[in-house]
């Protein structure tokens, strides 16, 4: 598990180069929990297994009622 200030802590060491750097290191891809391998592409998962050292997992809860609820809000 990361430090729940991870990205904090690496935004202060890399400074402005802190966008690029994740630019460059971070490739954000679509995968299904509820399909085997994710539903990810066989030719993917060869690329990944060969070259990824994490996977982070970050999940959306995508709800109709939200841009109701945004806009009662301001947002």
């Amino acid at each position: 598990m990361l430090p729940r200030d991870f990205f904090n802590l690496l935004r202060d060491q890399k400074g402005d180069g802190f966008e690029a750097f994740i630019r460059e290191h971070m490739i954000p891809f679509e995968a299904d929990m509820d399909k085997p391998m994710l539903g990810i592409a066989p030719d993917m998962l060869e690329e990944l297994f060969e070259q990824v050292h994490l996977i982070m997992l970050v999940r959306l809860l995508v709800s109709r009622s939200l841009p109701r609820v945004c806009t009662a809000v301001g947002l």
